[in-house]
């Protein structure tokens, strides 16, 4: 497994969102609003050179992506396997890409929001069943492979991929 550095936030630096590796450009430019911006397939940083500043910043766009992308996926699967959940809520935990909790609310790392749109609503999926079963018994994943047939593929997808979620 290849091992990610901590990033350095210099340009040309590459950040993954929906599962791409996007290059970045960095300015300190006074007279513009400080932060993020996604555009034309580049990250652009309005930043001072203050490591932990930059890191902020990108952490606050990725919470703000991840809401809304996950909270669309959500939906759209809360339609087709008629679960509902009663909330979605962003966290910044590194290990666990996503919860339910005994009364139905959900939960996603934001960091779920640099993996692959499959990966994702894998995940969106998985927290989903855990409404119609708690654990990770057999019945979930038949759940699981009847909602979902390539389940494991995905799965699988963060045990070779885990090194690319460092920020």
């Amino acid at each position: 497994m290849i091992k990610n550095k901590a990033k350095e936030y210099i340009p040309g630096e590459r950040f993954y969102y929906l599962g791409e590796s996007f290059p970045l450009e960095t300015f300190s430019e006074k007279n513009e609003r400080e932060g993020l911006v996604f555009w034309d397939n580049r990250f652009y940083l309005n930043a001072p050179g203050v490591l932990a500043k930059k890191r902020e910043y990108f952490i606050r766009w990725y919470k703000r992506k991840a809401k809304e992308y996950f909270t669309e996926r959500v939906n759209f699967y809360s339609r087709e396997l008629n679960l509902r959940a009663k909330s979605v809520k962003i966290t910044s935990a590194e290990k666990r890409w996503g919860s339910c909790s005994g009364k139905d609310n959900l939960s996603f790392s934001f960091r779920l929001i640099m993996a692959p749109p499959a990966v994702i609503d894998y995940v969106v999926v998985h927290e989903l069943m855990h409404i119609k079963e708690k654990n990770h018994s057999s019945r979930f994943w038949q759940l699981m492979e009847s909602a979902m047939p390539q389940y494991k593929l995905h799965r699988s997808w963060f045990k070779d991929n885990n090194h690319k979620f460092v920020l």
